[in-house]
């Protein structure tokens, strides 16, 4: 009975979950699509809690656990059928098949995703992130340096963008641009993040052969010290 009653709360939970990750994809006409994706995570929330409560669970939620999740993914994808131009729901399929590992069809997500909403700076930066996550070397291909330089524009405040922009012009070789990117960021940061940055703006400024900057951190100090031992210390 206490398994029975478990699993009923781990169904609501997992649909509560579900409801407020969703949510955006509720629409005020139309309310099918919504609560079938909510529908299909409370499922998969009874059926993982299930795998997890058999003496194999391991085996099991190692061989069926993400088939299980992919089913929430996929009712999500039919609700974007329905409803193709929310750029929310594109967003949200990005994150889902990026944390399925399926990097192709997250970038193709959050391309969507951009297309409909051009100027919402976190998501461009997000799906730039996604871009050089997918890209075997990790860089920041053109397409995902645009979309930062496009957020930063959008919102000028936007420190993720600042900082990434500046990887990606490092990654190009790009030193004395980088330098200067993310040396606009540093009176926006708080000390500790301030002081990480600045190391970094001291390694691209010494790539750049750019003199160290006066605020730079300064190198540690080493003290050579010898010591001489008298006949009677030789133990």
């Amino acid at each position: 009975m206490v398994s029975e009653w478990m699993q009923v709360i781990a169904g609501l939970c997992a649909a509560v979950v579900a409801m407020v990750v969703l949510w955006p994809l509720r629409s005020s006409g139309k309310r099918a699509p919504f609560v079938a994706a909510v529908i299909a995570i409370g499922v998969a929330g009874v059926a993982l809690y299930l795998l997890v409560g058999t003496p194999k669970a391991v085996d099991v939620v190692a061989d069926e656990g993400p088939a299980t999740l992919q089913q929430g993914v996929r009712e999500l994808e039919q609700a974007l059928e329905r409803e193709p131009q929310r750029a929310d729901g594109w967003a949200l399929l990005g994150r889902s098949e990026l944390a399925l590992g399926n990097t192709e069809k997250a970038n193709q997500a959050f391309s969507r995703a951009v297309a409909l909403a051009p100027d919402e700076a976190p998501l461009l930066v997000e799906a730039a992130q996604a871009r050089a996550q997918g890209d075997a070397g990790k860089q920041f291909d053109d397409t995902a340096l645009q979309w930062l330089k496009h957020a930063q524009q959008v919102d000028p405040t936007s420190e993720r963008a600042g900082w990434l922009i500046g990887i990606a012009q490092r990654q190009r070789g790009q030193d004395a641009e980088a330098a200067a990117t993310w040396e606009a960021l540093l009176p926006r940061l708080e000390p500790a993040a301030a002081a990480a940055l600045r190391e970094q703006i001291a390694i691209a400024r010494e790539k750049a052969g750019m003199p160290a900057p006066a605020d730079a951190p300064a190198p540690s100090v080493g003290l050579d010290i010898e010591v001489t031992l008298g006949p009677t210390s030789a133990g």
